[in-house]
């Protein structure tokens, strides 16, 4: 199964991230929108997983130093790609979410899971494979996050649609 480590949004904080992914609809000429119940923040993106190791998954995120924390997202952030660029809205780096996720790489690759080992950035993607017009123009009122548990996540495709289900929290 394709597994991932994340922080989940409330309905509260999705209806207002779709705020500003509406935002970027109106300037796009193109792009793969990320559904609404599928904003979230990734911690640690482990990949296909056997069965056998979700336990340990588990008792890493158990054992994570971290309590409750709050992130601030406040503009829209580009990685750029051949063939349209990914948006997404950005977040301050807040020394608890960077210690929490370099926690979870860290030990994941200690106990031989593949992880990935770019830098982290705090984020939630809005749009994949975008060509939007005057994107500076878009100005983005702070959203806080209020964060207070983990999750590892299942990603798989239901009759055709990525879905996104929680398999286990860790609250914080």
């Amino acid at each position: 199964m394709r597994l991932f480590i994340a922080i989940n949004l409330s309905e509260e904080e999705k209806e207002q991230v779709l705020s500003v992914q509406n935002l970027l609809k109106d300037k796009a000429m193109r792009g793969s929108f990320t559904k609404q119940e599928n904003f979230h923040l990734t911690l640690a993106f482990l990949g296909e997983i056997r069965d056998s190791q979700v336990l340990s998954i588990q008792k890493i995120m158990d054992d994570a130093p971290c309590g409750t924390f709050s992130l601030c997202f406040d503009k829209i952030g580009t990685f750029h790609r051949t063939g349209g660029n990914i948006y997404y809205l950005a977040a301050k780096p807040e020394k608890e979410s960077v210690q929490l996720a370099e926690y979870l790489r860290k030990t994941l690759s200690h106990q031989h899971f593949e992880v990935d080992d770019k830098p982290f950035v705090p984020h939630l993607t809005l749009v994949r494979e975008a060509v939007v017009a005057d994107d500076k123009s878009i100005k983005v009122s702070p959203i806080t996050l209020n964060v207070t548990k983990i999750s590892l996540m299942k990603s798989e495709r239901l009759k055709g649609v990525l879905t996104y289900t929680s398999i286990y929290d860790k609250i914080l």
